[in-house]
């Protein structure tokens, strides 16, 4: 089972489904031997700092406060959704990196490592006039990242074996000039875990840059002959990941990935594509720290 449901009996998850719930808590992060953010109380905390949902989803649930005030209106949201626990950490300033590792952990203990994906819609973070986002996965730089983040995740693999968890698994680390810092830890199949699946295949036919990217089609008949056209071309290939329901009568969201040779080829696909099907959604959250 790729996460735990109330709705279905224990013996039906692959792992049981409280040790899996547990383990999926952000709360359970200073306990695994890594660095990460100082975690403190709702009781006793310094500003800044971030407030969190412990079982949060993507960007939702986290709240960047800077005032008593704010601190106030996040524990307010928050605790307006029923029984949720909260996480409150300090805040790590200049972030360079937003890193997503992805491995498979064994029951044994091992783990088969997929690979890393560059997160970068990082939610209150500001971008520079003409940012130009990294691609979210270039696989010429994979043997480095996991040189590099190798000894981060060790810890956290064993302390899932230790506490009875296989399966999927993401860590996602935030990296600044004083080093690197585990956020969150995802036991759960993710789209940056199917990204990284394709990625090496991609990467076998010259393909080793991809971008993900959303999309509102003007059609989604449109958009699919504007992949197919740019797919007969040798510049790269594009692959269209379905978010809900995709219909010809009504104007959904598109999730779009762009695999190329490079930065500037890929970036020509991403305008071509655009141009005859639709218009792109802001990657990066206009939101000042």
């Amino acid at each position: 089972m790729n996460f735990p449901f109330q709705s279905l009996p224990a013996e039906k998850h692959a792992v049981n489904p409280d040790i899996h719930y547990k383990l999926s808590s952000k709360t359970r992060i200073p306990e695994m031997g890594v660095p990460c953010p100082r975690h403190m109380s709702r009781d006793n905390y310094t500003l800044p700092c971030m407030i969190k949902a412990a079982q949060g989803h993507g960007n939702r649930g986290i709240f960047l406060v800077r005032t008593e005030e704010e601190a106030k209106q996040a524990f307010d949201e928050l605790s307006s959704h029923c029984e949720v626990e909260l996480v409150v950490t300090e805040v790590i300033e200049n972030i360079s990196k937003c890193l997503s590792t992805q491995l498979y952990l064994f029951k044994n203990g091992h783990f088969h490592w997929l690979g890393v994906k560059c997160k970068t819609n990082m939610p209150f973070a500001k971008r520079p006039a003409g940012f130009i986002p990294t691609p979210d996965v270039d696989w010429n730089e994979q043997e480095e990242l996991k040189e590099q983040l190798g000894d981060l995740v060790l810890p956290v693999t064993q302390y899932l074996h230790r506490n009875g968890y296989f399966g999927f698994t993401a860590v996602e680390v935030l990296v600044n000039d004083k080093g690197s810092f585990v956020i969150d830890v995802n036991l759960k199949i993710a789209s940056a875990t199917n990204l990284l699946l394709i990625a090496p295949h991609m990467a076998a036919l010259n393909y080793p840059v991809s971008y993900v990217m959303e999309i509102l089609p003007t059609n989604i008949k449109h958009l699919l002959d504007a992949i197919d056209h740019l797919n007969l071309q040798a510049m790269g290939r594009v692959i269209l990941w379905g978010h809900g329901e995709l219909s010809v009568e009504i104007q959904r969201k598109a999730c779009v990935v762009v695999f190329a040779r490079n930065c500037e080829d890929a970036f020509k696909l991403q305008r071509e594509l655009i141009k005859v099907a639709g218009s792109e959604f802001s990657r990066v959250t206009d939101i000042d720290p």
